[in-house]
């Protein structure tokens, strides 16, 4: 799954009278359903790269032609996609993507579904003292803390009055073709309610509610931070209501961390919160509150040393799950030491649209009092939420936070800070796509690691169509093969390869242009099984084990390279292979990396010592295939 790549070139278009956010809504296009017949030739082709045998392939080609071919059952399934879709007044795989990938998946949110953002930048005023020396494990609330937090809360409540009035500027592909706002409108308040079989979004726009929740030592609190009538208040008012949730955690008694069940396998985070919300109208009313809360913010009693590899832990799980609330959609997190993340629950949205917020939030620290800020209002103090609880409910805790610890511990995770170069050189001298290349590289990693090349998945966004979301990009082609296969081959000459690198990154780019114009396959393909009846049998080519193999990403990737302001990543989406989120900028390149050490198949330090040798080699490669080519400009005579 993984967070959803941003178009680089997502920004709003220039023009005299700024248009309301929601200005293109109405009128965008629905996402379409592909050909059959396209879809049969992007799958075979595909394919062909990862095939294994003759044999193998043979046999996988004859099921692709029984299933697309003229009155078989792909044409069956058609026309039964495209009946349903006739039903779906905005999007056919809006509701079919929203259950199978999300809210159906059972396993622990954190890790599997859940992303992390990590600020890259400090806040603009933050003493060097508390990075070089921080304040000690255990200790909350210190003054930067405090500054900091209040400062996010501030400017994520400005961001949301201009969100509620339509002042954000709509967003474009390619400076024309608008894109859909929608997601903007599932942040504020969303919350993934824990059922079964699946879960539940809740979500309000506009939200109306006027109150945070604030986490602290594991304890919640309900923290109004806007006025009676929405009135907005004070950054020192923030700092004061922010700071007695953490006189109140120290000093009071602690209430079970029942917010730990949201970490757990879904069925048994339903279990446990049904059985909590049985016991008294107080709980339910208390988890009311939760869902309700505009977002959520979770001052750490840590920090992490002072290296991006530790750093991102923090906002990925916490070490531990504890502190957090993993079903609220917007989850911010302030250490001790007042670096902050953000954790983002993923179902209503893809990681791009909560980065823009967060891009405009980083952007305008020290936040700026608001102009309607009233001095004299000062608003309720939190309200901690107590539970009642039963031996059940504590032994619920218990084992919730054991089942936690061990995804945490079996999820390696670590960060390639890459400064040797970075986009600048790869559009300049190798004049072709930064994120095609990005691909090109994690595919040669692979290679150097690996016997057999894998499917690799990388998000493409449909936003352009109403309810748009995403599309699998295929990265692995013929055409990529043909490079990796070359990369290290002496027998090739420097030139050839960079030829061969241009033409992979060309299919890569067409690959992802078609995939975002809504004619990639494998929605095409989900929606298809989707219509196959209960009770009838699947055609054999959703068994075929290289048809299978497609989905297998042992490389799942996403681009967030809109700002340079943050860093994201997130689990691998198979057993045995690599989750990797990367941002590439003018001078630099940034890679977060994971796997599961549950797999003897995957290694995440080898993964990124092989990424950063590989980038390294195809520097010198670039540069001798460019003089080869006569692309090298001669220096001037001094």
């Amino acid at each position: 799954m993984g967070a959803s790549s941003q178009p680089r070139d997502a920004k709003p278009a220039a023009g005299k009278v700024p248009l309301r956010t929601f200005a293109h809504q109405a009128s965008l296009p629905q996402l379409p359903i592909p050909d059959l017949i396209a879809t049969k030739d992007k799958l075979l082709k595909s394919s062909k790269p990862i095939a294994r045998s003759d044999k193998e392939w043979k046999e996988f080609a004859s099921k692709v032609e029984d299933f697309f071919s003229t009155n078989g059952r792909g044409q069956e399934l058609q026309n039964r996609l495209k009946n349903y879709a006739k039903t779906q007044k905005r999007n056919w795989l809006d509701r079919l993507w929203l259950s199978k990938a999300y809210l159906s998946y059972r396993e622990s949110s954190v890790i599997n579904v859940s992303y992390w953002l990590l600020f890259l930048e400090d806040h603009p005023n933050q003493p060097a003292a508390l990075v070089e020396t921080p304040p000690k494990k255990g200790v909350v609330g210190t003054p930067w803390q405090i500054e900091r937090a209040a400062g996010l809360v501030q400017n994520l409540l400005s961001y949301k009055e201009r969100l509620d009035r339509e002042e954000i500027a709509p967003e474009y592909m390619q400076k024309t073709t608008p894109l859909s706002m929608d997601q903007y409108t599932l942040l504020y308040g969303g919350t993934r309610i824990p059922g079964s079989p699946e879960d539940l979004i809740v979500t309000q726009h506009p939200n109306h509610n006027r109150h945070i929740v604030v986490l602290v030592k594991d304890q919640v609190f309900k923290v109004d931070v806007l006025g009676p009538k929405g009135e907005r208040i004070t950054n020192e008012e923030i700092k004061r209501l922010l700071k007695s949730c953490v006189d109140a955690a120290l000093s009071t008694p602690a209430e079970a961390p029942v917010t730990i069940f949201a970490t757990n396998h879904r069925d048994r985070t339903y279990e446990y919160t049904e059985e909590l919300l049985a016991l008294s109208p107080k709980n339910r009313e208390n988890h009311q509150i939760m869902v309700d809360a505009l977002f959520a913010l979770c001052l750490d009693d840590y920090s992490t040393e002072d290296s991006i590899d530790s750093r991102h832990k923090q906002f990925f799980h916490g070490f531990d799950g504890k502190n957090r609330w993993a079903d609220k959609e917007l989850q911010f997190i302030v250490a001790n030491n007042g670096r902050a993340g953000m954790m983002g629950e993923h179902s209503p949205s893809d990681a791009a649209v909560p980065n823009q917020i967060v891009n405009w939030v980083l952007e305008h620290e020290p936040a700026p009092e608001p102009p309607t800020a009233q001095p004299s209002l000062k608003l309720a103090q939190p309200t901690k939420l107590k539970w009642a609880v039963s031996p059940t409910t504590l032994a619920n805790v218990k084992e919730s936070e054991e089942y936690i610890l061990k995804w945490i511990n079996t999820c390696d995770s670590l960060v390639l800070d890459f400064k040797d170069y970075g986009a600048g050189f790869v559009k300049k001298t190798v004049k072709v796509s930064p994120d095609a290349y990005a691909q090109m590289m994690l595919q040669m990693t692979f290679k150097r690691m690996y016997k057999w090349p894998t499917q690799v998945y990388e998000t493409a966004s449909t936003r352009q169509f109403d309810l748009g979301r995403t599309e699998t990009t295929r990265v692995c082609s013929i055409d990529s093969e043909n490079f990796c296969n070359a990369f290290d081959n002496s027998k090739v000459p420097a030139a050839a390869k960079v030829k061969l690198l241009r033409t992979a990154c060309e299919a890569h780019v067409k690959y992802s242009k078609e995939a975002s114009a809504g004619q990639g396959i494998d929605r095409h393909l989900l929606g298809l099984k989707c219509m196959n009846k209960p009770g009838e049998p699947l055609h054999p080519l959703f068994g075929d084990e290289l048809y299978n193999r497609g989905s297998h990403h042992r490389i799942s990737t996403s681009n967030l390279s809109v700002s340079s302001r943050t860093l994201a990543g997130f689990g691998p989406t198979a057993p045995d292979g690599y989750g990797s989120n990367y941002n590439t900028q003018e001078n630099w390149m940034l890679f977060s990396i994971s796997s599961l050490r549950s797999s003897s198949d995957v290694n995440t330090g080898a993964f990124r010592d092989t990424l950063q040798q590989v980038l390294k080699d195809s520097k010198k490669l670039i540069e001798q295939g460019v003089a080869e080519l006569g692309e090298v400009k001669p220096k001037a005579k001094l």
